[in-house]
């Protein structure tokens, strides 16, 4: 899969993850860069992607919000590689562990 942000970055992917934090991870043939951003900079970070890998683990409505954020903004889900529960217990018993694609539309 060929995820494309600058020509420095062509043939390389990008993973966004969240967390506390967005982690944009970004892999080429040259290398990788790490950057960290807030929360509330979701679409500033992905804005200049054709396609990204959206990876993390989030409460249900949380990943809604996310979501929700990424398809209003053109963006379409391009493939859930998974979506499961974390395998946390008590209150966080509903948390998922999810890597999803998304694509500029």
């Amino acid at each position: 899969m060929t995820h494309t942000t600058s020509n420095i970055e062509t043939m390389g992917t990008v993973t966004i993850g969240i967390s506390k934090v967005i982690t944009k991870i970004t892999n080429s043939k040259l290398g990788g860069v790490v950057t960290t951003h807030k929360l509330s900079q979701l679409i500033d970070v992905v804005s200049s992607l054709e396609s990204f890998y959206f990876v993390g683990t989030a409460k249900p409505n949380k990943l809604g919000k996310y979501e929700n954020v990424l398809l209003s903004n053109g963006f379409a889900l391009s493939d859930v590689d998974y979506k499961r529960n974390a395998g946390f217990e008590g209150e966080n018993s509903d948390v998922i562990d999810f890597r999803i694609s998304y694509k500029k539309i």
